[in-house]
C-alpha cells in the first residue's frame, strides 16, 4: 500500500533527492577514466578548475571562490549554504546561485585561452562584488594548473623509462588536494607528503610517544633532552605517518589542517597542557 504524504513532507523528500544529484554532479568520478597520452578538454578543465577553486588555501592566502561569490552577494559561507540546503528551498536557490556564478566565471577564464584573468575577475565583480583583489589571486593559481594540465608528459615518459633513462618524479594525489602532480608522465611518490601525518597516525602515536617518555622518567628519573627516531619510508606509507607524528608530539607540537584535510602547518601545544618538557 503506498504511503500517504503530506505536501511538505514530499517537498522535502524532492530537494533531499536534488541535494543527492548536485552532489553526484560535483565529483569528478562522473568524467571518466583517464585516457592515456590525452590531455584535458575545455569541459574537463572548467571542472576540475572548478573542484580546485572551491577550496581555501590558506598557504597561499587564496579563500574559495563559492566563499567569495556567497560574500560578494551578502549570503551566509558557502559551507552554510551546503548543509542547509538539503532542508530549505531558499538555500538550495542561493546555493545554486553562488556555483552558478563561480562557475561561469572559470568558464570565462578557460574559453579565452591566453591566461588572462581580468575578464573573469571583472565578471565576478559585476555579477557578484567579488574584489579583484581576491579573485586573482585564484586565477593566478588556477592559470599555473591550466598550463600543467594542458601539458601531457605520459607517453614521452613511458618512451624514456622503456630505453631506460630518468623518470622525473611527483607526487601521488589528486589536483584538488596537490596541484603540484601535475604535470602527469612522472613518476609518482607512494605517498603524498601533504596528509602525511593522518588524523589517524596522530591519534595512534600521541599516546605512543607520551608513553615512551614515560618509561625513560620512570627508568632514569629525569627527562630526556633528545630522541633519535628512524623514520623508514615503507613504515610511514603503511602508517600515514605515524612515525612523523611521533616525532611532533615529542616536540609538543600538532599539526595544523586546511579544508583539503591537509597538514600544511604545525600547532605549539602549550607548555601547561602538554605538561611536560619539548623533546
Amino acid at each position: 500500500m503506498s504511503e500517504e504524504i503530506t505536501k511538505e513532507r514530499r517537498d522535502q523528500r524532492v530537494l533531499d533527492l536534488y541535494d543527492r544529484v548536485l552532489e553526484i554532479e560535483h565529483r569528478l568520478i562522473p568524467t571518466g577514466l583517464h585516457v592515456f597520452g590525452r590531455a584535458a578538454t575545455k569541459a574537463e578543465l572548467v571542472d576540475m578548475l572548478y573542484s580546485v577553486a572551491s577550496f581555501e588555501r590558506p598557504e597561499l592566502g587564496i579563500r574559495s571562490l563559492p566563499d567569495l561569490v556567497a560574500c560578494g552577494l551578502g549570503l551566509p559561507d558557502y559551507s552554510i549554504l551546503i548543509k542547509e540546503s538539503a532542508t530549505l528551498d531558499a538555500r538550495m536557490a542561493q546555493r545554486e546561485k553562488v556555483e552558478a556564478i563561480a562557475r561561469d566565471a572559470i568558464s570565462c577564464f578557460v574559453s579565452r585561452g591566453d591566461g588572462r584573468a581580468e575578464p573573469a575577475s571583472v565578471l565576478l565583480d559585476e555579477k557578484a562584488s567579488v574584489p579583484a583583489e581576491e579573485s586573482l589571486k585564484i586565477f593566478s593559481l588556477l592559470g599555473e594548473i591550466q598550463t600543467r594540465l594542458r601539458e601531457n608528459h605520459e607517453l614521452d615518459g613511458l618512451l624514456r623509462a622503456i630505453r631506460g633513462g630518468y623518470i622525473e618524479p611527483g607526487p601521488g594525489a589528486d589536483i584538488i588536494q596537490n596541484p603540484s602532480i601535475l604535470p602527469t608522465g612522472r613518476n609518482t611518490h607512494a605517498i603524498n607528503p601533504n596528509t602525511v601525518p593522518s588524523l589517524a597516525a596522530v591519534r595512534r602515536a600521541e599516546p605512543l610517544a607520551e608513553g615512551l617518555i614515560d618509561r625513560f622518567l620512570k627508568e632514569s628519573g629525569r627527562y630526556p633532552e633528545s630522541i633519535a627516531m628512524v623514520l623508514w619510508g615503507i613504515d610511514n606509507i603503511k602508517t600515514e605517518g605515524e612515525s612523523v607524528a611521533q616525532a611532533l608530539r615529542l616536540l609538543g607540537v600538532r599539526p595544523r589542517r586546511d579544508s583539503l584535510n591537509r597538514a600544511t602547518d604545525v600547532e605549539v601545544i602549550p607548555l601547561e597542557r602538554l605538561g611536560r618538557p619539548r623533546i
